[in-house]
């Protein structure tokens, strides 16, 4: 089984690259919203050993947008450590998809969204939880500037 964790803020192409990797490598996309139950539950619990998965914003983005959006994380730093533990063991890779405020700001303007008034917020975030993160690291400055080609083959060197 293999983990392949895309986190950053929004615009960056998360989801775009998420799916195309999904479609490549036949992992079972799955996204995560706020914990509602246990973290630890609603983290760990949906990854099965048995399939390869890609998570398009898991633990991450609950420690971004939980104190953005709602003034706390439903997650705590030694719970989101447990989560990467067990990732980790499973094969588990980061990739972080991040870049330049006025690039990100484009590309949501060209879906017909405005950036919303947290989004530098929400970069910086990203980029201090992700330095702070166990799991192997991939960089892409921009969503589909890495390709879902090369994270299968960074899964397959773990």
């Amino acid at each position: 089984m293999s983990i392949v964790v895309i986190e950053g803020p929004d615009g960056v192409g998360k989801t775009t690259l998420a799916r195309a990797y999904a479609d490549l490598t036949g992992a079972r996309y799955l996204h995560a919203s706020a914990p509602t139950a246990h973290p630890l539950v609603e983290y760990v619990a949906p990854l099965r050993d048995d399939v390869d998965y890609v998570l398009d914003r898991w633990h991450l983005g609950e420690l971004v947008y939980g104190p953005i959006v709602r003034g706390k994380s439903g997650l705590t730093h030694q719970q989101s450590h447990a989560i990467e533990q067990m990732m980790i063991e499973r094969g588990a890779v980061l990739v972080h998809c991040n870049g330049p405020y006025d690039k990100i700001v484009a590309r949501l303007r060209g879906r017909g969204e405005e950036p919303h008034k947290t989004l530098r917020q929400e970069a910086t975030a990203f980029k201090l939880h992700v330095e702070r993160s166990y799991l192997p690291l991939l960089q892409s400055p921009i969503g589909m500037e890495i390709t879902p080609e090369e994270i299968r083959d960074a899964v397959a060197s773990t």
